[in-house]
């Protein structure tokens, strides 16, 4: 988190799907499931006025700089089923950047979330893909096979399935395009070969965005 070009690298991709999320001119609550350093919902608080922020976190040595930043809407070592009996409201959009793949029961997790979302509300899903070109290139060097941490890898087909039990349905689906560096020595780097890695849908990531059926 201290180098320059990662952070940027991830301030515009968040600013982009907040641009496409988010209308300035109408107050939202937004839940950002599994906040980590705070990163996402500091970019929020400077560029949206109109946002309300909470945030989830299990992770301790945070606590400090996500209570200062979200005082009391700060849910710290908190299920998404802890979270609703606390709340008399909803919230109009949930994320899960890189957190959904962590946890041992996602279908809970995004069933819990589906009950705490407003009728109109959307939840934003960013997950490593299995088929990327990384892993297709790597194998077992690939930084995202980390059983220890990684428990789920997602598919178009099965993210369909689980927002399907949850009552959910993809509104939108993306990609996004690191080429992370241990690549480098396999691969000629060009616009045919993004291209063509957008093309089979073998970017690092995909992101799905789920809506209320």
């Amino acid at each position: 988190r201290k180098n320059n070009i990662y952070n940027n690298y991830w301030n515009q991709v968040y600013l982009k799907y907040l641009n496409f999320l988010i209308n300035k001119k109408k107050k939202i609550k937004l839940l950002d499931v599994g906040c980590g350093d705070g990163a996402f919902l500091k970019l929020i608080k400077l560029n949206f006025e109109n946002v309300s922020l909470y945030g989830s976190e299990f992770t301790y040595h945070v606590y400090k700089y996500l209570s200062r930043l979200l005082a009391t809407n700060l849910f710290y070592k908190q299920e998404l089923s802890e979270i609703k009996k606390k709340i008399n409201f909803k919230f109009d959009l949930i994320t899960f950047w890189g957190v959904l793949e962590h946890l041992i029961e996602p279908l809970t997790a995004l069933k819990n979330a589906e009950k705490i979302l407003e009728t109109n509300g959307k939840i934003l899903i960013l997950v490593p893909n299995y088929n990327s070109k990384a892993r297709k290139i790597l194998g077992a060097s690939t930084p995202t096979l980390n059983p220890r941490e990684h428990l789920h890898f997602f598919s178009q087909k099965s993210m369909e399935i689980i927002a399907n039990k949850s009552n959910l349905k993809i509104f939108k689906f993306s990609q996004e395009l690191p080429i992370i560096d241990l690549m480098y020595p396999y691969i000629k780097y060009s616009k045919k070969l993004l291209a063509d890695i957008m093309k089979k849908k073998e970017c690092y990531y995909h992101i799905y965005i789920l809506i209320k059926k």
